[in-house]
């Protein structure tokens, strides 16, 4: 099973969720999360991906990130790049995020987020 798995990580013990948080931390402001951690557990320290199976995806990706970049798409787990390019989750899976989360915790989490946005600018208006 091993061999024949293409889109291997070099994340070693890391994990999705410490790497998000890291990228958080050095930029607060960072849109398309999930898509960004996804990019940077598969590359190397260098830059460079693994294989040319991981470098043909990650083109796809960037060139599908750029072509939905500020849409509501950017922030749904079930358009953005990484679903669009690498297919539908298994279900109750989120590629890319950690254990433990789920759809509907990111959807509730996206909602209620917009919902402050939202709230913020009136009371700031």
């Amino acid at each position: 099973m091993r061999s024949s798995q293409k889109l291997l990580h070099t994340m070693g013990r890391k994990g999705y969720s410490r790497m998000a948080h890291d990228l958080k931390r050095k930029n607060p402001n960072i849109t398309g999360l999930r898509t960004t951690v996804w990019t940077h557990g598969h590359l190397r320290k260098d830059g460079n991906p693994i294989n040319e199976a991981v470098a043909e995806t990650l083109m796809k990706i960037k060139d599908y990130a750029e072509s939905i970049s500020d849409t509501p798409a950017e922030n749904s787990i079930r358009d953005d790049a990484v679903a669009r390019i690498l297919g539908p989750e298994r279900r109750g899976r989120v590629r890319g995020l950690g254990l433990g989360v789920t759809p509907s915790k990111i959807d509730g989490n996206t909602q209620s987020s917009e919902k402050v946005r939202d709230l913020e600018n009136k009371l700031q208006t």
